[in-house]
């Protein structure tokens, strides 16, 4: 199971939740999201669901895990839904203790990277 944690958060506050849940028999996946509180805080990094999906797929990749289940609080159901919607493959359930902003914004403004919209900005006078 992978835990998704809110934006004011990080990972240390499932830590009850993945008592339980690993007494139940389940492996638990709990990542601070990058930038959020024991991972690395780059830059120039673009914050988008879309990219913290991609992270979240990469190291399931990298525990070779092909199925989970997403638990998410607050602000990581944003982060769940993208997630689950980008790897239906992957997720086998999706739970969403509440979620803020569930609205698909990407059917009506399309994903576009950080170096886009930089470039975008270089061009306006």
């Amino acid at each position: 199971m992978v835990l998704l944690h809110g934006k004011n958060f990080n990972g240390a506050y499932w830590e009850t939740t993945v008592r339980e849940l690993t007494k139940s028999g389940f492996r638990v996946v709990l990542p601070d999201q990058i930038g959020f509180g024991k991972s690395t805080k780059p830059q120039n990094f673009q914050y988008s669901f879309q990219q913290l999906a991609d992270n979240t797929k990469a190291l399931l990749d990298t525990l070779g895990i092909a199925k989970t289940a997403v638990l998410e609080h607050s602000m990581g159901g944003m982060l769940a839904t993208r997630f689950a919607l980008m790897y239906p493959q992957v997720t086998e359930k999706l739970i969403l203790e509440n979620p803020i902003s569930l609205e698909d914004y990407k059917r009506f403004v399309p994903y576009l990277p950080v170096d886009w919209w930089y470039k975008n900005e270089l061009d306006q006078n």
